[in-house]
């Protein structure tokens, strides 16, 4: 185990680097009523992280539930008990914030910086905004998406990392960007949540504190422009004259585009508010409309059903081979490629 910055142990149990001992852990990790501030899943950076951003927490617990690689788990201490401490039997370490530390870390410290940041912007993404995260502290405004927690606008949520989030996106011909956030609450750990969107919002986005990032999807688009050019040679003598001409080839440019596509959103046209219907797509919730305002592809299922996103965007019972269902309830599942 590393020991993150900020903190230094003093007390371990039966960890690989204390194997005659003595085991010893804080007297106070038991007692969860009095003195636990906190407890959660994760790493030894992010539990040193939630600590981080409480000027109560004076340490941390952190123990391997179950064997030498099982489930990991972490206590918030606002009391780190007598200075003996207490036996245990628990493949653990009990660490205490280091005096600095302590009296400047009231808010989101370096080491959920390391956690969180930085970010490598996938291939065919921007950075459009970014939220109350340190290492964009001069980029100006916090912001995010306006249409972040829009859920007309959402096509996908899961418990992803960046790079499988910009793949959702990639794969869906109507995402236009996805919305990605660590979640950091009390009594967790922080978690990545993947958000990709049919529709980016206002174009100045929306003041946030959450700890995100918000990527627009670059759409490649061909522009073709001809342009002639006539050359006029004269010789004397004789007279004549020679006309040539000369034509530019086509040029490609890259834009971020937005296009926004006609969407029946629960049997209701989104935007214009008109009556429509996803038929003849079953249990489909969500859909991109056609010229005849039928549905042409699904976007969001319904009745616990599983969006296949390859091919057909259709609702299936079960995923096909080679895929994994995620998402639970009877919307928002999807059919991921392994």
């Amino acid at each position: 185990m590393s020991t993150p910055s900020g903190y230094s142990v003093v007390f371990e149990g039966r960890t690989a680097g204390n194997i005659a001992g003595p085991y010893r852990r804080f007297s106070t990790t038991a007692k969860a009523k009095g003195y636990r501030l906190f407890s959660g899943i994760g790493t030894l950076a992010l539990c040193a992280a939630r600590c981080d951003m409480q000027a109560s927490c004076l340490g941390i617990f952190f123990f391997i539930v179950q064997g030498a690689d099982g489930p990991t788990k972490c206590y918030g201490l606002s009391h780190l008990g007598r200075e003996a401490g207490a036996k245990t039997k628990l493949n653990c370490v009990s660490l205490v914030k280091d005096p600095i530390a302590a009296t400047t870390t009231t808010t989101l410290a370096s080491t959920t910086v390391a956690a969180m940041d930085p970010l490598d912007v996938p291939a065919g993404y921007v950075l459009s905004f970014s939220g109350d995260l340190p290492a964009y502290a001069g980029a100006g405004d916090k912001r995010r998406f306006s249409t972040a927690f829009d859920d007309n606008s959402i096509s996908f949520t899961g418990e992803v990392g960046v790079e499988e989030c910009a793949r959702q996106c990639s794969a869906d011909p109507s995402c236009a960007g996805f919305f990605f956030r660590w979640v950091v609450s009390d009594g967790q750990a922080a978690i990545p949540k993947c958000i990709t969107l049919n529709s980016l919002g206002a174009s100045k986005g929306k003041a946030t504190s959450t700890f995100s990032y918000s990527l627009t999807k670059i759409v490649i688009t061909a522009t073709t422009t001809t342009t002639t050019a006539t050359k006029t040679i004269t010789t004397s003598p004789p007279q004549s004259t020679t006309t040539t001409t000369e034509t530019t080839p086509p040029s490609t440019t890259s834009t971020i585009a937005t296009k926004e596509a006609a969407r029946c959103v629960g049997k209701t046209t989104s935007g214009s508010g008109v009556p429509c219907s996803c038929e003849p797509l079953l249990d489909c919730y969500q859909c991109r409309l056609g010229n005849t305002s039928a549905g042409v592809a699904c976007e969001i299922c319904k009745n616990g059903k599983y969006l296949q996103l390859v091919g057909d965007s259709v609702c299936l019972d079960t995923c096909p081979p080679d895929t994994v269902a995620v998402g639970e309830g009877n919307f928002n599942r999807i059919c991921v490629t392994v």
